[in-house]
């Protein structure tokens, strides 16, 4: 039979757990290496973000981006248009080359 709140007994799920996983997450205290886990993986996303941005605003003006990776393990970036092709060796690269084409830089 189900307590109720009037006879003084706790209700099912109440009492506190034995191990409150909320007061380890953000103390460091998790389990090792995971929170330069979290931070690599939000720079990673980062990074990608950065790159469909500039993605989307070389569209808009003809050009797509290609991201490939090169040897030694090194990511280069190829911006093409119109039989024209640019291999750029990082996102500060291709963001430059998205102002000059868009007309952004002088």
């Amino acid at each position: 039979m189900p307590t109720t709140a009037n006879d003084g007994a706790e209700a099912p799920g109440a009492s506190a757990p034995a191990n409150d996983d909320a007061r380890v997450l953000g103390s460091g205290a998790g389990v090792g290496g995971q929170r330069e886990e979290v931070e690599r993986d939000v720079a990673m996303l980062a990074a990608a973000k950065r790159i469909d941005t500039v993605r989307a605003r070389l569209a808009l003006r003809g050009h797509t981006l290609h991201v490939v990776g090169a040897q030694g393990g090194e990511t280069m970036f190829l911006v093409s248009a119109w039989g024209n092709s640019r291999t750029l060796a990082s996102v500060d690269e291709v963001e430059t080359f998205a102002d000059i084409v868009s007309g952004a830089r002088t």
